[in-house]
């Protein structure tokens, strides 16, 4: 057995998954990016405006579609502050629950639904790419 599964808590895993589901009952991929629900309104960032790119298409698992048909895969998701202050996970979050890029059955067909965490761009201090898991 090795440490991570010494450690891992099944109930405290379950549970937390639980409360996300309960937090975000339409959401179309597994939210894996947070370790508790006190996560969500903290902030993000300052900026009251970002973009949240989703480049799936670059993967595998899309490469026996035709150049035009993954084009319609890339997405930019528009997340404003909803505090007018600063954007928090949870602005991100339903930004992208209500954006019908992630309700696409293309998008929900890939197996990579697990949402692990956002990395800013290098050229732009209002893009973010998300990473997804499988």
């Amino acid at each position: 057995m090795t440490d991570y599964e010494s450690d891992f808590d099944q109930d405290a895993f379950d549970e937390l998954n639980d409360a996300i589901n309960n937090e975000f009952p339409n959401c179309p991929f597994s939210i894996s990016c947070i370790e508790s629900l006190d996560e969500l309104d903290k902030k993000f960032t300052d900026e009251k405006t970002i973009f949240i790119y989703d480049d799936r298409a670059d993967g595998w698992y899309f490469e026996e579609l035709e150049q035009e048909e993954r084009n319609k895969l890339y997405n930019y998701t528009k997340v404003d502050a909803s505090n007018k202050q600063y954007i928090t996970i949870r602005d991100i979050l339903n930004a992208m629950i209500n954006d019908p890029h992630y309700h696409d059955q293309l998008v929900t067909s890939d197996d990579h639904l697990f949402l692990e965490f956002f990395e800013k761009s290098e050229r732009s201090d209002i893009q973010y790419s998300c990473f997804w898991g499988s």
